[in-house]
This record gives C-alpha cells, structure tokens and sequence, in this order.
C-alpha cells in the first residue's frame, strides 16, 4: 500500500463534528455524550452534533442513508474541520456501498474513531489515500466514566495537531514476541471489524504493512478463528510488521484453559519474518493511543521504536 496524504491538522478552536455510524450508543448513554462534549469544551474546541448522531432505531442509529448523510453533511461543512465517531456497534460495514469516497478525499478532513468503524476508517484510508485516526471515542473515552489518562490524551494530541516527531512512549508491558526491524504503511484496529472488508471491495492493499490489531469481550477459541482467517487469506504473509495490543476482556467458558493472545498470534506468524510487538494499548482499553492509518510507520525492537512519520518528515 502506499504512503497516504494527511489531512488537515486540527486545530485551537476547531469545530468537531460528531456523528454516529453505528449503533445508537449515544443516544442510549446520554450522561456519556454531554460528558465528552463538555470535555472537547474544556479543550477549546466547538461541536456540532450529526442530525441523527443522538438518534435510536434499533442496532443502528438510523438508516445507513441517514447517517452517512451527517458524515458528508460535515465533509461539505466549511465550519467543520474534523470529524469525530461518537461510538461503536457492530454493523458499520451497512455504510461502505453508500460513503462518497471522492468526497471524502477531496475534503480532507481527519476522522477519529475506532471499534466497529474500524472497518470504516481502514477501508477509506484504502480507497482515498487520506489518513484517518484511530483512537478515542467521544461516548466511551472523552465522555467515559475514567477520564482519559495523561500519556492518552497526550498521544492523541500529538497525532492529531501533527505537532512534533510521533514515537509512541514504550510501556513496561510490551514485549517483542520477534525481533528485528520494519517499515511499511500503519493499518488495523478492531479485528473482528477488519474481518469483515476481507473479499470485499474495499479491502486494503495489505502489502508491506504494519498490521496493528486488538479485540475485547470475546471467547479467546472464538477469536482465534478470526487471525486464522486471515493467514488462510495470504493476508499475514504480506506484512512488514505487526503490533498486537491490550486484548480487553478476554475469557474461555466453553474450552478451558485457553493459552494467552500472544501465544495464539505467535502460533500463526512464527513462519514469518518481521518483528512482532505486543502489549501495546489500543482500542478497546481505556488507556489508549492514537494511530494514523495510513501513515508510514516504523518498528524496532533494538531501540524499542513504533513511531510514525509526521506530515514533516515525509
């Protein structure tokens, strides 16, 4: 895949624009979104919220047509200068036929989100050539019940104002389960949502990229299948790299004991040979950082290095 434009970087004083894709969290977690919106205040932001972003019509927030209109509303809003998701679900792949890709492009805003629309931001970093960004989420971090630490939301800053060099803080939870070196465009998120653009139109250019992958709340014989399908796809094969994250809330009723994430990843890339780093917090724990997907990004374990090319260095 290739090196992707950044958008515009956000600013001081920007207006967000909030918008839902997925299932109606924010409208059914009200105390949550007032929480994040008053927390972007707190930033010196400004807000407008989608028509439909607060709405409720079953496991979606609306019709697809519906909410991918407040995403284009936003995108054609000259007010609006960045875009973020307020939550997650499980059926944001109901949006894809329907987003303008062109539109997106030619707009050139950021878009932050991450869980369900994982699929969502990968697939239109894929089709456009712009980054987008995944990270916190309005409901469930900006406006969650634990704050967003410091080491969060200065990672997120960081990302998104494309203020300085971009190298993730090493924690003392991570762990090289290979060493080595890697370069290569960053793409990833939530896998069980990336699973589902593999065979479709909107499936990313794999090649030479650092693969960056987490997952909550799942039966660890479950999840295994999901990275089985895609080594059975050619998809591991073809990576620069890899980064497994923080897995939140993993457990075994049916099969136990279950062995640990790392060791069923490992058991698939171990014929492979690019570095693989884990215990890297993304998504679905509250301590996070933010990825620009799309990004060129750089992995080594001899300097413990995972940074990412900043719009100045390219």
């Amino acid at each position: 895949m290739k090196t992707c434009k950044w958008p515009a970087p956000l600013t001081s004083g920007a207006t967000i624009g909030i918008v839902t894709l997925g299932a109606p969290e924010a409208a059914r977690n009200p105390d949550h979104v007032q929480r994040g919106l008053d927390w972007l205040q707190s930033r010196g932001f400004h807000y407008k919220i989608g028509p439909h972003a607060l709405s409720d019509s079953g496991f979606l927030a609306g019709t697809p047509t519906e909410l991918v209109g407040d995403l284009a509303r936003f995108l054609l809003d000259p007010e609006v200068s960045f875009i973020m998701i307020a939550g997650g679900g499980a059926n944001c792949n109901r949006m894809l036929r329907l987003i303008d890709v062109d539109l997106f492009a030619s707009a050139g805003k950021g878009v932050l989100g991450l869980s369900n629309p994982t699929l969502l931001l990968n697939a239109l970093t894929a089709r456009s050539g712009l980054i987008s960004f995944h990270g916190p989420a309005l409901v469930w971090n900006f406006g969650g019940e634990d704050p967003l630490d410091e080491y969060s939301e200065r990672h997120l800053w960081t990302v998104l104002k494309q203020e300085s060099t971009m190298v993730v803080e090493p924690e003392d939870n991570w762990r090289w389960l290979r060493s080595g070196q890697g370069d290569g465009i960053v793409l990833g998120g939530n896998l069980w949502s990336l699973q589902q653009l593999l065979g479709a139109p909107w499936e990313p250019d794999w090649s030479n990229t650092i693969l960056c992958i987490e997952d909550c709340f799942s039966q660890v014989h479950q999840l295994d299948a999901i990275p089985t399908h895609f080594d059975d796809a050619g998809v591991l094969k073809k990576l620069a790299g890899m980064v497994v994250g923080v897995f939140e809330g993993l457990f075994e009723e049916d099969y136990p004991p279950a062995p640990p994430i790392e060791d069923v990843i490992w058991d698939l890339v171990r014929s492979y040979n690019y570095p693989v780093l884990s215990g890297v917090h993304i998504g679905h724990t509250n301590r996070k950082i933010t990825i620009p997907l799309g990004a060129k990004t750089h992995l080594d374990s001899t300097t413990n290095l995972f940074s990412f090319d900043t719009p100045m260095s390219e």
